[in-house]
């Protein structure tokens, strides 16, 4: 099954399940918390389950890319999901699902000083669609800085569809990405008022 695998499809698989993971993490807290019981319950059956192993044993090799692109909606579901559930119960629960993003994102701290290796740590790790869909532009690059702009919103369908907002996703994206460059020699700084950021060295 390799032979028909590319670099490309291992790392999208990278992407799929650090998102499975950090939802996983949602989760737990939901459960150690006793928030959205019932969603909790029910996301797998409703949203599906990424399956766990390696990517040249599950894929669909007559299918690679339509089944990368089912993998991609399951993990963006199962976020929707729970997190538009938990909040119905109460929006003030925001700020704990966004503790939960940043912590899961220092996981995975990036401690290097490249502005070329933090934008790899991201990009390397937080799903935007497909490779072909390519939302993300780089719009000023120097050796100290980088800034990036998404250039369409291909998020937003999965919350519509559990009627949740999906500027929940774009804050619990942003607290990842907090956590990944927290206290590094690298500063993440959000652009306000779009779905947008800055790399930077700190001085």
């Amino acid at each position: 099954m390799s032979a028909f695998l590319g670099p490309i499809h291992y790392w999208l698989f990278t992407k799929i399940k650090f998102e499975n993971d950090l939802t996983q993490n949602i989760i737990e807290f939901a459960k150690e918390k006793a928030y959205g019981l019932e969603a909790v319950k029910s996301v797998d059956e409703v949203c599906g389950v990424l399956e766990n192993g390696n990517l040249e044993d599950l894929i669909d090799g007559m299918n690679i890319h339509g089944w990368l692109q089912e993998r991609v909606n399951v993990v963006e579901e199962r976020l929707a999901f729970i997190t538009t559930a938990i909040l119905s119960e109460d929006e003030n629960r925001l700020s704990e699902i966004l503790k939960v993003a940043f912590d899961f994102g220092k996981k995975n701290a990036y401690s290097g000083d490249s502005i070329e290796e933090a934008y790899a740590s991201f990009n390397n790790l937080m799903l935007n669609g497909m490779p072909c869909d390519r939302v993300i532009e780089i719009v000023e690059e120097s050796e100290d800085n980088i800034v990036l702009v998404q250039t369409e919103d291909i998020h937003e369908k999965y919350w519509t569809k559990f009627m949740g907002d999906v500027k929940n996703y774009y804050a619990i994206r942003k607290s990842v990405m907090a956590g990944i460059f927290d206290g590094g020699k690298i500063e993440f700084k959000p652009i306000e008022g779009k779905p947008s950021f800055e790399l930077r060295r700190r001085v």
